[in-house]
């Protein structure tokens, strides 16, 4: 599954920059999906990093991303099984490597075992459990009332 994940991952990238990424590896902790990439940044990219403009090279990213969310986040439910409660891309052009985070939603078993790393209550609410506290939001992103 984590070798279909990268292979998916780098295809959306092809698609949206032209460019895909030279390699790519993902890795899967608990809920927590992460795809690290190397290279794929554009000629167009590579001059404005080297011009010391990363975020320019941050925000056009940042503004195809969210173009194609729903082509990401449907990518990896499809791959996995699983619904993705949430994503987030960054960009380090220092080292050339971009990273693509997914958090799934807890498999029932995790639910009903108490082990999973996502707890949702009966409203919507999720909490997740970061070691030293806790992060809670609703699923529409907005802090809970």
């Amino acid at each position: 599954m984590l070798a279909e994940v990268s292979r998916s991952v780098v295809r959306l990238h092809k698609d949206l920059y032209g460019k895909g990424p030279t390699r790519a590896r993902s890795h899967m902790v608990g809920d927590l999906l992460v795809c690290v990439l190397a290279g794929g940044f554009t000629r167009a990219e590579l001059t404005l990093l080297a011009g010391g403009k990363g975020d320019v090279v941050r925000h056009q990213r940042q503004e195809l991303q969210a173009i194609a969310r729903d082509r990401f986040t449907s990518t990896i439910e499809s791959v996995t099984g699983r619904p993705v409660l949430g994503w987030l891309s960054s960009i380090d052009e220092h080292a050339q490597l971009s990273a693509e985070v997914f958090v799934l939603e807890p498999r029932e078993v995790d639910r009903l075992s108490g082990d999973g790393r996502v707890d949702q209550s009966l409203d919507g609410e999720v909490e997740m459990h970061v070691r030293s506290g806790s992060v809670v939001q609703s699923r529409d992103g907005r802090p809970p009332t």
